[in-house]
């Protein structure tokens, strides 16, 4: 079974996931996979974790990867605000429709998490604040980008 290793840039593994598991879930991974991309000619299978560039936690990313490879254990679950927008924002980056679904689904962390109040504060929440708000709310905003306190209105 081939393994992709994501880790920090001091070389901490945060995950080691079967690559048949990310490309089942993520269209980014099986694109990247599947089609003439640099990482499968190459045989890449090492990915440096960027805070900055994911816009997340180690831990959060970590949580992603556990989804993405189908763990479904504590180890994915979703009790904060923060990491349900983190979630919302990884699934719409690496295109992955079944987690996106599971975050907003009737049942979903959206719906017990996210309030007006509850909502990261500060920047930017861009598209994925309007598929939150069209699945929980049933409305989208006018615009695909959101402000926060826009999107507070709209959850209230």
């Amino acid at each position: 079974m081939e393994m992709l290793v994501f880790e920090t840039k001091e070389g901490e593994v945060l995950a080691r996931v079967s690559m048949e598991a990310i490309c089942g879930s993520s269209r980014y991974f099986h694109g990247m996979f599947t089609s003439d991309l640099f990482e499968k000619r190459s045989g890449r299978r090492r990915f440096l974790f960027c805070p900055e560039e994911e816009d997340c936690s180690a831990e959060d990313f970590t949580r992603f990867l556990h989804y993405l490879a189908g763990c479904r254990s504590q180890c994915t679950a979703i009790s904060s605000a923060h990491t349900c927008v983190a979630l919302i924002r990884l699934s719409d980056r690496y295109l992955c429709p079944t987690l996106s679904e599971f975050v907003c689904s009737p049942h979903g962390p959206v719906r017990r998490i996210l309030t007006g109040e509850t909502l990261p504060a500060g920047g930017d929440v861009s598209a994925n604040v309007d598929t939150v708000l069209h699945q929980f709310a049933g409305r989208g905003s006018a615009s695909l980008h959101m402000s926060v306190p826009l999107a507070r209105r709209h959850l209230h």
